[in-house]
């Protein structure tokens, strides 16, 4: 048989695991949400990193473009050298 004695003790057992797992249930959501505001703050820094080098490469695309057009123009200009140079038959063979 129990006393009241030991019912008084098991209800306080249960009261303490209860407070535990409230304590521990609210700290673990404390810490997300603080993980979360730190994740947010390096995704706007990296976002404000990504524009300035996006603004960065519209500004140098018209280099780009002298550039890749210029290689292509050296190419033609090398082939037509080529061409000149190693005129060939119509049997594939040069002159």
């Amino acid at each position: 048989m129990t006393t009241g004695a030991d019912e008084l003790g098991e209800d306080n057992t249960m009261q303490t695991v209860l407070i535990v797992c409230v304590i521990l249930a609210t700290a673990a959501v404390l810490a997300g949400t603080v993980y979360f505001v730190l994740a947010m703050i390096e995704i706007r820094k990296a976002t404000k990193e990504i524009g300035s080098f996006a603004k960065n490469i519209n500004m140098l695309a018209p280099l780009f473009n002298l550039v890749l057009l210029g290689g292509g123009m050296l190419t033609s200009i090398t082939n037509k050298i080529k061409d000149i140079l190693f005129k060939k038959t119509k049997g594939g063979k040069s002159k």
